[in-house]
């Protein structure tokens, strides 16, 4: 009886906690195959709306739960619909703190700048989730740990209560900060990476990984935003990185779309650009995979059930049918850490790697959406 106890045990550690293998030090390590590499030209891993792992889900199910704080960057509509674990399960996209996505091996941070109440510069997703000086404190720790590991950092998003009563807009109508918090904003990241960040007059995304290896200073940070108000700056590299994103969860028309993506890399149309290709799924703005989960099993619940999803089928395709036939370069996911993403990047550039037991290419539910969705219209 005892002896099975253990069994069970180990068992249970073996699915439920082993962690993920760190690999810190995954680039520097492979310097041979990376160095020579343009830094748009390294498949990197990287996390979709990366800030979030803070937002704590409600732990009452359904519309009837307490009703949710929500951040600038939420829609009217969604402001209605904000209570209980159905707003928290869909704003929560990764579960991993910044430091264990940097072990793990993640490259590239997704992130949404949120100002809150208080004025402080958070990310969000419909929620707040941790604030941008966490993360950057973070970044630089383990910058500081790891000098040859390069780091993206894209803020892609904006969004500021005080600057949507400025410009007489309802809350989640217009992204934007005031002034003051764009000067904040490139001032925190300026302070928390000094000497960190790559000088944006002397590199580019053709630069090769090795040019950057040979500065004297551990400069191996990019901060990268995507915003017409933020100045030039050696520092701040503003729309350096392509806006690839689409809306949009059928099977289908994500495939294509993503394909469509891959094509221009192929033709040369983001040369000059980081580009990203993504797992995540989004869904749509009227609700109609949310509502599809709330009444049927098929559907995803939350945003981690949606990855569990999506993930192995989408980065699938990467993997069996798009790696050697296109150039890969950023690859977004939601829930990085159950799908083995990290181990594909290294596969697109050309370590190698054990599969065994990957999810990615395994069949899930997605496939059997299309003719489920169509019969409920």
């Amino acid at each position: 009886m005892m002896r099975k106890l253990f069994v069970y045990i180990g068992l249970f550690l073996t699915v439920y906690a082993l962690p993920i293998a760190a690999q810190p030090n995954w680039m520097s390590d492979n310097a041979a195959i990376l160095g020579k590499k343009q830094l748009n030209q390294i498949a990197l891993p990287g996390t979709h709306n990366a800030g979030t792992f803070t937002i704590i889900q409600s732990k009452k199910g359904g519309i009837f739960g307490p009703k949710i704080e929500t951040s600038p960057d939420t829609k009217p509509l969604k402001q209605i619909l904000a209570r209980g674990s159905v707003f928290t399960d869909w704003a929560k996209t990764q579960e991993r703190t910044t430091i264990e996505m940097l072990n793990d091996g993640v490259r590239y941070f997704d992130i949404r700048v949120c100002v809150d109440g208080k004025g402080t510069l958070m990310t969000c997703h419909g929620v707040y989730g941790t604030s941008v000086e966490s993360m950057l404190n973070d970044i630089k720790a383990f910058s500081d740990k790891n000098t040859k590991e390069l780091i993206l950092i894209g803020f892609n998003h904006f969004w500021d209560r005080q600057f949507q009563i400025e410009q007489n807009r309802k809350q989640g109508e217009i992204e934007g900060l005031q002034k003051t918090k764009w000067v904040e904003l490139i001032k925190l990241i300026k302070t928390k990476l000094a000497g960190k960040l790559v000088d944006g007059n002397k590199f580019s995304p053709k630069s090769k990984l090795e040019e950057l290896w040979k500065l004297k200073k551990d400069n191996q940070i990019i901060a990268l935003f995507d915003s017409d108000e933020v100045q030039n700056d050696a520092l701040i590299w503003n729309r350096k990185e392509e806006n690839t994103w689409f809306a949009g969860w059928e099977l289908d028309a994500f495939k294509s779309n993503t394909l469509s993506i891959l094509q221009n890399a192929k033709d040369g149309k983001y040369t000059d650009k980081f580009y990203a290709i993504r797992s995540s799924v989004t869904p749509d703005e009227n609700g109609k995979l949310i509502s599809l989960g709330f009444f049927n099993d098929l559907y995803p619940s939350s945003a981690s059930e949606l990855a569990d999803m999506t993930n192995p089928i989408a980065l699938g395709w990467i993997k069996n049918d798009w790696t050697g036939k296109y150039p890969i370069n950023l690859i977004w996911a939601d829930y990085y850490n159950r799908c083995d993403l990290v181990k594909l990047a290294k596969h697109i550039n050309g370590i190698k790697v054990d599969f065994k037991d990957t999810k990615i290419g395994a069949d899930t539910n997605w496939t059997r959406w299309k003719k489920t969705a169509s019969s409920t219209k």
